[in-house]
């Protein structure tokens, strides 16, 4: 009986670390918040599953490297509750505890039937996604390929570089199967899914990931040389590699032919650098340049950090280029030493250090005779994965976090405790330690789960009756949904429908929604534009407040990416304040935006910044009284090229169902 119940467990476990991935992977990868809810609430449930088999197992080990991520993750939470940006980050604190749980499982919980079991199905998710990117490809006009990590209701949304990172993470399990099995028509049917996911990858184009797959095969090489390693198997990845690139040529050529007007032969090789959301090497020294600022101008920062995902709305203020901004510094400890502090992002690297190092240390001390060869496999697609997170930063998406933390539990499992500082003596009874913070993370993720998932929903139906117009609806549910806890934009859209109200009533609600954003992010430049524009058009209502006090504050929080501030500004410029100075200023401003539309840096064709940047060339032209008509001014010839390119870069990505938003102070 109890053996049957141990079995019925292991599959519901199983089940329920299965679910959570196949969804991540097949929602845009699993970045989005709906995608965050079934994680938690699955990989919760599953925690909570296993807490019989946690004191009653004999394999649990508390080694050196959990406490160092233990204390990890209290300053990671210590940074969350002390954050500057409270109504974001909850998400990220969602994949750190649910990464432990999964971490923990596979390391303690989880037998060699399980994690092979989970292992199989993650091959045939990855093959999912890709088979879907293919379809995708080939129907749609994307550019990059980017498997099922993408939204497919919009042509300019998807994530290449964490689709590359999850082929990444899988890559041992596809490359073990091959060899492992002695079976003929095993081996060729994994060759054939090795082949469709390198495809994939090939496809996906992502720079960082394809030198980071060189070196892992590199080093995969140098293993095979130390191994005696038959070449009647060499030929076969040589085969496989030689088919995706053939494969990779085929569906180049199709898809240039289907859609000849994204060819990138129409396009300039800066456009083809900016297209889908790739980001520059300039401007990547730029990120890591203004971490590093960061964490100087904040003596709290060297503690706590700014908070999770505080990046977007602190880095603006160091931003050195135009449009220049992402939600991360591209690289996976500057993030945490930024956003968590420098003691989050030291004890995160000795836990690191503490798992690698020792299994490394022990397969160089016995020459690899004595190698797990999935494990090794599995040591070099994390070094490879870490390796591309110095440059990018893909463990938003629910997917790699799973894939991510599972690999770790795998590689933490069995360390040698006599091969590396003697880490045996530094055990303690796990009954008296880890149980404690693992139930905990558990019971949080699946409240989480069950509490931000109902108010998600009618969040999402207040902005439905929102953009329906039907105001009195869109008011009651976004009463409603003031409870949940991951804020994000509520406050902003609450208090924005609210401003557009003639009752006083909800102008003061609206101004006190505003202000209690600020409170909660007061680095966020959009409240302050959006308070500045409600004080305006309500001047006698809000006497005492200053509204050209939270415009100017809007453009000193972010100066270099939302063009709306500088018109709003312009708007309540005084004639003492409209010199030659400010136009001097507005000229270079304009110049420098007209070249970067001109590469679509950053999608910003997409954005409502084209838009502002004529009204702003409108404005000085009608404060300085000038027709372009009659008189030829500077102004005027930016105002022209802004039209013209604007119409050019809007032909040539065919943007469809774009929704105008009001423009300036309405």
């Amino acid at each position: 009986m109890l053996k049957i119940f141990q079995n019925s467990l292991e599959k519901f476990s199983l089940f329920f670390i299965i679910l959570p991935l196949l969804i991540g992977v097949l929602h845009r990868g699993g970045i989005s918040m709906q995608a965050h809810i079934v994680f938690a609430f699955f990989i919760g449930l599953c925690g909570l599953l296993n807490i019989y088999k946690i004191f009653k197992s004999k394999k649990n080990k508390f080694q050196i490297q959990d406490l160092f991520l233990i204390l990890f993750i209290i300053f990671f939470l210590f940074s969350f509750f002390f954050s500057t940006t409270k109504n974001y980050g909850l998400l990220e604190v969602i994949g750190i505890i649910g990464g432990f749980i999964v971490y923990f499982l596979t390391k303690n919980i989880f037998d060699k039937k399980t994690q092979n079991n989970l292992i199989n199905v993650t091959i045939y998710i990855a093959t999912l996604s890709t088979l879907i990117g293919f379809w995708a490809y080939i129907a749609k006009p994307f550019e990059r390929f980017a498997g099922s990590f993408q939204d497919f209701r919009e042509s300019f949304s998807a994530y290449p570089n964490a689709y590359s990172d999850f082929l990444i993470l899988i890559s041992p399990f596809l490359i073990w199967k091959i060899f492992d099995n002695k079976n003929i028509k095993w081996k060729i049917f994994y060759s054939i899914l090795a082949i469709l996911n390198l495809t994939g990858f090939i496809l996906a184009e992502s720079q960082g990931a394809m030198i980071v797959l060189i070196g892992m095969m590199g080093l995969t090489f140098i293993y095979f040389i130390f191994t005696k390693f038959k070449i009647k198997k060499l030929s076969i990845i040589i085969l496989i590699f030689l088919t995706a690139f053939a494969l990779n040529f085929g569906f180049k050529s199709f898809h240039k032919y289907k859609f000849p007007e994204i060819n990138l032969n129409n396009l300039n090789d800066n456009q083809v650098k900016n297209l889908e959301q790739n980001v520059s090497e300039n401007e990547r020294l730029d990120f890591w340049k203004g971490s590093i600022k960061m964490m100087q101008s904040n003596d709290y920062s060297y503690i706590f950090g700014y908070g999770p995902y505080s990046f977007k709305f602190v880095y603006p203020q160091y931003q050195q280029k135009l449009l220049a901004l992402s939600d991360h510094p591209h690289n996976i400890f500057l993030k945490i030493a930024v956003e968590n502090g420098i003691f989050a992002v030291a004890f995160f690297i000795l836990f690191l250090v503490f798992i690698l190092i020792p299994k490394l240390y022990f397969w160089l001390k016995v020459k690899f005779k004595k190698t797990d060869k999935i494990k090794l496999l599995i040591f070099l697609s994390l070094i490879g994965f870490l390796t591309h997170q110095l440059i990018d930063y893909n463990l938003n998406f629910t997917s790699n976090i799973i894939l991510f933390w599972f690999l770790l539990g795998i590689t933490s499992h069995n360390i040698d405790p006599v091969t590396f500082f003697s880490i045996q003596n530094s055990k303690f009874k796990i009954q008296n330690f880890i149980p404690i913070f693992y139930i905990l993370y558990s019971i949080f993720l699946l409240s989480w789960s069950i509490h931000d998932g109902y108010y998600s929903y009618i969040f999402q139906n207040a902005r439905a009756f929102d953009q329906a117009n039907n105001i009195e609806m869109a008011k009651i549910y976004y009463n409603k949904s003031e409870n949940i806890w991951l804020k994000r934009d509520l406050d902003l859209s609450y208090a924005q429908l609210l401003a557009k109200s003639k009752n006083e009533d909800d102008l003061k609600k609206s101004y006190k929604i505003f202000k209690n954003a600020i409170y909660n992010n007061f680095y966020n430049a959009r409240t302050y534009n959006d308070l500045g524009k409600l004080i305006f058009n309500n001047k006698n209502l809000f006497q005492d407040e200053q509204y050209d006090l939270y415009f100017s504050t809007a453009i000193q929080r972010d100066p270099k990416n939302n063009l709306e501030y500088y018109y709003n500004e312009l708007l309540i410029l005084n004639d003492e304040n409209f010199n030659n100075r400010y136009l001097t200023f507005i000229k270079i401003f304009l110049s420098d935006y007209l070249s970067q539309l001109r590469l679509n840096a950053h999608n910003t064709i997409l954005t409502d910044n084209p838009k502002y940047a004529i009204m702003i060339a409108d404005k000085i032209l009608e404060k300085l009284k000038i027709d372009c008509r009659t008189t030829k001014n500077e102004f005027c010839d930016l105002r022209t090229n802004l039209i013209h390119t604007k119409m050019l870069e809007e032909e040539k990505i065919k943007i469809e169902n774009v929704i105008p938003v009001k423009t300036g102070i309405q």
